[in-house]
């Protein structure tokens, strides 16, 4: 990118001082990425098999934490176990760990958030390929990368 220099510095200057910034914002980016590792992502293996237990209970279908709990409570008893082994109670408690897995790619699945209503926030697990990091919903490919 070039930028237009000031009257009376030279454009080598400019260039310069432009690449020192962009260096500088790309350690900051990284810095951040390697201190934020504790507030994103799973905390445990229990995380992780959560993540599974809701692929194998209801498979990629949009779902609040509410309708999750109610599932797992009277369909789902594999979930519910796996629901507290990875200490959630409640909703609200499966909310926040849906909060901080949003967007982080674990063990090939991924939480996203799809819509937010006054009722509340629904929710998916998508399971990625491996070869291009695609995502997969109902078998078909959707194109996002």
């Amino acid at each position: 990118m070039k930028i237009a220099p000031s009257p009376g510095v030279a454009p080598a200057t400019v260039d310069a001082q432009f690449a020192e910034l962009r260096d500088r914002v790309t350690a900051l980016e990284r810095w951040r990425e390697e201190h934020s590792e504790g507030r994103r992502g799973a905390r445990d293996a229990a995380d992780r098999a959560l993540l599974v237990a809701i692929a194998e209970s209801i498979g990629d279908r949009r779902f609040m934490s509410a309708e999750l709990m109610h599932h797992a409570t009277t369909i789902a008893p594999a979930l519910h176990e796996a629901l507290r082994a990875a200490d959630v109670q409640d909703a609200h408690e499966l909310g926040v760990l849906f909060r901080r897995l949003h967007g982080v790619t674990i063990d090939g699945m991924r939480v996203e958030r799809t819509d937010t209503t006054r009722d509340g926030v629904r929710w998916c697990v998508r399971l990625l390929r491996e070869d291009d990091h695609r995502i997969i919903a109902s078998g078909e490919d959707r194109g996002h990368d």
